[in-house]
């Protein structure tokens, strides 16, 4: 296994590109076969968030387990490190979009003073005019906290590979349920369609979560004690016979693809250092990875805003390819440095005021030296 759990931060960059490109995707000319590159990049960034969803759920279960047997009171310490991880950082996105649209005392349809206050309680992800109110990608913020509020009752729940599985098919099967009955409900009106919601919230993102659950056990259990019952198996296999042939993809959604196949890939380039994968770009691309996929839009307005892309481009005339790639370099390293400065100015002192708070709250036992320290800040 890769020591140190290096690949954690080098998969959070790759996938962090992978949005970026799906994102830069339209403002770009090279485009010589507009249905399947179109195609790749859409299903590329979806896979992308997905990727980032069970590396989240894999190392809030390492980080959790671990603290559990060294801390008193685990469960408000993980919240209160959940909080100034998460928080600071879209606090200061909210700010900056809300002024530049002038809405900061807004009560549109759009932005409502309930969506400012739900986006500041980080509540926003229950609600479906809430969810993309104020940040464009604040969508993936909601839900994750959501997922931080059930995370202890998982950990105490799924003990082993095998009620890891079901749990992941219960996940699927919950979110099959429930997104048909969205589909038959009145609650969304307007301009606001069902599918919008029900892609992005909780219940379909709840396979990619229990993804890195399995994950976590595939890394964290000796193989010979890998232990699962072949009857789940066998009920998956029926499932997915059941629903090849109603052609409806009602279990096995795209989202739940992507997630299933990460599993093993993500299990694969753990156990092997892979170069192209895992090095030095790549992880400080993860390190920092919140701030880009935060202020990514701002950073792409600018660029617009001064014609970069197009004047990179034009002098790459005779080749859209290079144009394209340069543009697109150029936008990824205006990212880094921005999201960068973030990381040293908000990112890392509001993580330490965290600890601190802790530390006055209690004095903790020495926490075992066997993780990569910047998955204990995760």
């Amino acid at each position: 296994m890769v020591k140190k759990l290096e690949y954690i931060d080098a998969l959070r960059g790759l996938a962090m590109i992978g949005v970026l490109l799906n994102h830069f995707r339209p403002y770009g000319e090279f485009n010589p076969n507009p249905t399947t590159l179109e195609t790749i990049a859409v299903n590329n960034g979806q896979g992308c968030i997905q990727l980032l969803y069970m590396i989240s759920a894999f190392t809030l279960f390492v980080s959790y387990n671990i603290r559990r047997e060294s801390e008193r009171n685990y469960i408000r310490n993980f919240f209160i490190r959940r909080f100034f991880r998460i928080a600071p950082l879209y606090y200061f996105a909210c700010i900056y979009y809300l002024i530049q649209h002038n809405l900061t005392l807004a009560d549109t349809e759009a932005i409502s003073n309930q969506s400012i206050v739900a986006n500041f309680l980080l509540l926003h992800g229950f609600n479906p005019y809430w969810i993309h109110a104020i940040v464009p990608v604040g969508w993936s913020v909601g839900i994750e906290v959501q997922f931080y509020f059930i995370l202890p009752i998982l950990v105490r729940r799924i003990k082993n590979l095998n009620r890891a599985v079901i749990f992941l098919f219960c996940a699927i099967l919950l979110n099959t349920i429930l997104n048909i009955i969205l589909a038959k409900t009145q609650l969304l009106v307007g301009d606001l369609p069902r599918e919008t919601f029900a892609q992005f919230w909780l219940p379909n993102q709840l396979p990619a979560f229990a993804s890195g659950i399995v994950l976590y056990f595939l890394i964290t259990t000796p193989k010979p004690e890998w232990n699962v019952n072949p009857l789940i198996f066998a009920i998956a296999a029926l499932a997915i016979f059941i629903d090849l042939a109603s052609e409806k993809k009602l279990l096995y959604s795209e989202f739940t693809i992507y997630s299933l196949s990460l599993i093993a890939i993500v299990y694969l380039i753990a156990q092997r250092n892979y170069k192209i994968v895992i090095n030095s770009a790549t992880q400080m691309i993860g390190k920092i990875n919140y701030g880009i996929y935060l202020f990514h839009y701002p950073v792409l307005g600018l660029m617009l805003k001064f014609d970069i892309v197009k004047k990179i481009e034009s002098f790459f005339y005779y080749s859209s390819a290079l144009g394209y790639i340069f543009s697109f370099s150029l936008f990824l390293v205006l990212n880094i440095i921005f999201s960068y400065a973030l990381h040293h100015i908000i990112e890392i002192p509001f993580q330490k005021l965290g600890s601190r708070i802790i530390k006055k709250l209690q004095k903790n036992k020495a926490i075992p030296a066997v993780l990569h320290p910047d998955v204990l800040t995760t």
